[in-house]
């Protein structure tokens, strides 16, 4: 008899749990039906009676889906979240620093810190990741230097250039790296700079 009405119960709170979702667009309406469901059936009669009335008025739940879906996106607000400021920041980073050697990059990195269009962390990445590029390369090629000071002599190359030492080539190898590391963080910020001020829509 028990069984029979919490059996009863809980098809008709379904019934008007669909009937409520009407207005909810798929498919959060049928995952909150089916999440639903799945609940009260995984419990005793019981416990879901009792999850029946924890749940409340499936008028409620739909609103409460319904509000989610209305509410508006988060965006960025305040102090360097325009489009502009973000446009400005990413040129700066990228290409600021070729036309401005130091200069232009330093600036860009102050935009980045003072504009509210990026978190904490990416801010940190942005900083570092170049910086961090750059230091390993010149690591990789002290240790190389270390190794071949360690071991013979190496026999005469007649093709070899003098001219350009290897501290050249870490110095070239650092600057390409760095440039492509830079572009590339860049190009991260810029997209979500737009979208987090509502210039790209979030997937």
């Amino acid at each position: 008899m028990e069984s029979d009405r919490t059996s009863t119960a809980v098809s008709d709170y379904l019934r008007r749990l669909d009937e409520e979702l009407e207005r909810v667009p798929e498919p959060l309406a049928s995952q909150i039906r089916e999440g639903v469901a799945e609940e009260l059936r995984s419990v005793s009669d019981e416990d879901a009676l009792t999850r029946i009335e924890q749940l409340g008025d499936p008028a409620h739940i739909a609103a409460e889906a319904s509000s989610d879906l209305t509410a508006p996106t988060p965006t960025a607000n305040g102090r360097g979240s325009s489009r502009a400021y973000v446009a400005a920041t990413v040129a700066l980073l990228t290409v600021g620093g070729l036309i401005f050697p130091i200069l232009g990059w330093i600036v860009g990195l102050i935009l980045l810190w003072s504009g509210a269009a990026w978190k904490t962390y990416e801010k940190v990445i942005a900083t570092l990741s170049p910086l961090i590029a750059v230091g390993l390369i010149y690591a990789m090629f002290w240790l190389f230097s270390l190794s071949s000071s360690g071991s013979e002599p190496a026999p005469d190359n007649s093709g070899s250039n003098p001219l350009l030492p290897a501290s050249t080539f870490a110095h070239w190898n650092a600057l390409i790296v760095a440039v492509v590391v830079n572009v590339a963080v860049a190009a991260w910020l810029l997209i979500v700079g737009l979208r987090r001020t509502g210039h790209i829509e979030p997937r």
